[in-house]
């Protein structure tokens, strides 16, 4: 087999590992990084890291930052105490920490921090809305807050509510609470204005909670129109002199076993090495059959 020949194999071999690795890399988890689809992070964390936010893997990265925003999307699983102490440590250090829930897995973080707000799941809808879908219900704000600077209305997607600390974002009083899920009002279903985002201090620093996690998908990252979204993401990832993306609980970390291995790989001083390993002995194989078929013929 002539050098030329094998260096061609090689290549088909490295394009077949490089094709694998792109599917092997991508889920269809609700709120993944690793999700290109509608319902996932991909693109919102990427302008994240672009504009410059970081990673927080561990909480013990909190420590040390000061006038900083730390992103919480949502959270699954519980807390330490050691992790609690930690977040509890980085408000008193006169940051602030954003977090967007619509299951109430934020409650256990926002009770142990002593914070007064709490998530409540539900499906709010409304008359006030951007498209059919009566969950696709339009939010005002109420209150100004960095945040929410030249934003009027963003367009939430099957929201809860949030009780507790000063509204920041409400829907108007045509809205309900869909418990049956069938797009219209029935008797007894909770009717009247919701809050879908509120704050308050907390130590020398402020909690934000969002009822609504989807506001950070692929899928609302596209609308465009009479609602601020996009400039809401802008004002996420610029009105703190830095911005932190926590990662310890988030289910925007979450790809699975596969994902998770591949990414150690790739983040390792040896992936060259790996990869060379998985390729050079298909084309010792490959060229020790030619050579073989050669003999013979």
């Amino acid at each position: 087999m002539s050098n030329r020949r094998m260096w061609i194999v090689a290549g088909v071999l490295m394009l077949a590992v490089v094709a694998v690795s792109a599917h092997l890399t991508t889920t269809t988890e609700e709120y993944s990084r690793y999700n290109i689809q509608w319902n996932g992070t991909s693109g919102c964390v990427e302008r994240f890291i672009k504009s410059g936010a970081v990673e927080v893997h561990e909480t013990a990265s909190l420590e040390g930052h000061r006038n900083a925003l730390l992103v919480i999307i949502a959270p699954a699983g519980s807390y330490t105490p050691a992790e609690i102490e930690r977040y509890r440590a980085f408000l008193e250090q006169g940051n602030s920490i954003l977090l967007a829930d619509d299951d109430g897995s934020g409650n256990q973080l926002l009770g142990e921090l002593g914070s007064s707000i709490r998530l409540v799941p539900g499906n709010v809808s409304g008359a006030e809305r951007s498209y059919t879908d009566p969950g696709a219900v339009t939010g005002r704000r109420c209150s100004d807050h960095p945040l929410l600077t030249n934003c009027t209305a963003l367009q939430f997607n099957h929201p809860g509510t949030v009780t507790g600390g000063t509204a920041l974002i409400r829907t108007s009083p045509l809205s309900w609470i869909d418990q049956n899920g069938n797009g219209r009002i029935d008797p007894g279903e909770p009717q009247g204005g919701y809050t879908l985002c509120s704050r308050e201090n907390a130590g020398s620093g402020e909690i934000i909670v969002l009822a609504d996690p989807s506001i950070f998908i692929n899928a609302m990252l596209a609308i465009d129109g009479e609602v601020d979204n996009a400039r809401f993401l802008r004002q996420v990832t610029g009105a703190y002199p830095s911005v932190l993306l926590d990662q310890t609980r988030s289910r925007t970390a979450s790809g699975g076993d596969v994902i998770d291995g591949i990414s150690a790989v790739r983040s390792s001083p040896w992936r060259v090495l790996i990869a060379g390993l998985v390729v050079l002995p298909a084309i010792i194989i490959f060229g020790r059959r030619k050579t073989e078929e050669s003999d013979n013929a």
